[in-house]
């Protein structure tokens, strides 16, 4: 004959209808402990709040009014809520919000607040506060996966206050002809471009200058030999949105570029000129003619390659 069983606040967790409490899936009984707690799932209940909560008088077998368990600061904190700076709200690392004052779940609106004791509060600001030590701020959250209902701490970030806008490519050039002599046509597709970068950065002390975790993108960017690696691909790997990326990556060039030109300014700094055009092959020839001629010796080589005739 099969058991009926009735349901309690624990999900696959019954009564009987004799009052014993049944494992739905193992299909077998659970003895409760001498001091009224039952094992369920490597987890620890009360029996009499089961009881309490369940929605079936066990004795008249009549339904009653639902009564909601409710947790604990320590069953809170168990389940990976910790407090945050609001009075009463417990918020998860993964973007859950409860109120412990009235016991109850909150939902964001689709901006992305909840409303707890009459004011609205930014969730996602207050899920960085709590788990990033980030203080609240003006400006905008991004979400790194694209999802705004995703308000895991690890999928928050505030955008950059301010917007660096990359310097354009003839005043990184002009910044290093301040140390370098490059070829005329020096361009950021050159294999040189980064190399020239980077071994300023380092004669300038620059490279170990900042200690922020954006910084490390700048790095990543400034490698030489690596022209192919873009600022999108730098950010993603190294867990930030591409616009936050790019801009922390466009913000070190900016200061980079800029005191070289502060220098250059002051007068510290000169620009040098271009690297010479390589010699021609005639140029050497006339060159290598002139050595002859100034030891004098009379031979001369011929500029021109011999033409043979036709018979």
């Amino acid at each position: 004959m099969k058991t009926k069983l009735i349901k309690t606040a624990v999900k696959g967790l019954y009564f009987t209808i004799d009052g014993k409490l049944w494992h739905k899936t193992a299909k077998r009984e659970i003895t409760p402990t001498a001091n009224g707690k039952v094992r369920f799932n490597g987890k620890l209940y009360d029996l009499q709040k089961l009881i309490t909560a369940n929605t079936i008088d066990l004795k008249t077998k009549e339904l009653k009014p639902a009564l909601k368990i409710i947790p604990t600061i320590r069953e809170l904190q168990k389940e990976g809520f910790k407090k945050s700076s609001v009075k009463g709200l417990y918020l998860s690392n993964q973007g859950k919000a409860y109120n412990q004052t009235t016991n109850r779940e909150l939902t964001p609106s689709k901006r992305g607040y909840i409303a707890i004791f009459g004011k609205s509060y930014n969730l996602a600001k207050l899920i960085l506060e709590t788990y990033k030590k980030t203080p609240v701020r003006g400006g905008q959250i991004i979400f790194i996966n694209g999802n705004d209902l995703d308000f895991d701490f690890n999928n928050l970030v505030y955008t950059t206050g301010l917007h660096y806008k990359a310097p354009s490519e003839s005043e990184i050039v002009k910044c290093i002809r301040l140390y370098y002599e490059v070829p005329k046509k020096l361009n950021r597709q050159n294999i040189l471009f980064k190399y020239y970068l980077n071994e300023i950065a380092v004669k300038r002390g620059f490279i170990g200058r900042y200690c922020e975790s954006e910084f490390i993108l700048f790095l990543e960017w400034l490698k030489p030999l690596r022209s192919s690696v873009t600022k999108a691909e730098i950010s993603a790997k190294n867990g930030f949105s591409t616009t936050n990326g790019t801009n922390a990556i466009n913000k070190y060039l900016t200061l980079l570029v800029n005191e070289c030109m502060q220098d250059q300014n002051n007068g510290i700094l000169k620009i040098k000129d271009f690297e010479p055009k390589p010699l021609t092959a005639t140029q050497k020839l006339k060159i290598t003619n002139q050595r002859l001629k100034d030891i004098g010796m009379s031979s001369q080589i011929p500029l021109r390659k011999s033409t043979p005739k036709k018979i």
